[in-house]
């Protein structure tokens, strides 16, 4: 994260440099959404330091600012660059949007699988969990097959990300030939 959020730092220092400030002569909002989604990008970190222990009363109201805060600074991002497209100097093509909407449509796809594998993960870990409880009760404590599905969700897990990170490339490399064609 902190590499992310330097280049993130450095990007932004870089554009207002070679715009040599803000340009105030546009209604394109791009500019605007970008500089919101990078206070936002910002502040996460810094949520991050005062977040409250695992056990803490309020670190559920922490975890869901968190995501918030998030997911609406990149929500802002991918709009702003949507909108970078209009802009006069960007020269980017049509195609530009297609390529954003493939990413934008996986990304979800990906998000959305993550979130359901966790959430059924831990559906299945906590009922395992009190088998575990009522067989150690009873006298049986071996429970065959918890370690191992939890090897298995982690295997999957790990694959989907590498075919996402392969996928995140891909997306990165079309994009940055278009710039550069531009």
């Amino acid at each position: 994260m902190l590499v992310a959020l330097t280049f993130v730092v450095i990007a932004f220092i870089v554009i207002f440099v070679h715009k040599n400030g803000w340009n105030y002569e546009t209604d394109n909002p791009h500019a605007v959404l970008g500089c919101i989604a990078t206070v936002l990008g910002l502040l996460q970190p810094i949520m991050a330091l005062f977040r409250p222990g695992p056990d803490h009363p309020k670190r559920p109201i922490f975890n869901w600012l968190h995501l918030t805060v998030g997911n609406v600074a990149q929500l802002l991002a991918v709009v702003a660059i949507f909108y970078a497209k209009k802009l006069e100097t960007s020269g980017l093509g049509d195609y530009f949007y297609a390529v954003m909407a493939v990413f934008v449509i996986v990304y979800l796809l990906f998000h959305l699988f993550f979130q359901v594998h966790t959430w059924t993960s831990e559906r299945k870990k906590n009922n395992e969990v009190k088998m575990l409880d009522l067989a150690s009760r009873g006298g049986n404590i071996a429970q065959p097959g918890v370690p191992e599905k939890n090897h298995v969700n982690q295997a999957v897990r790990q694959i989907f990300l590498g075919i996402y990170v392969i996928f995140v490339v891909a997306i990165l490399i079309a994009l940055y030939a278009m710039i550069g064609a531009a």
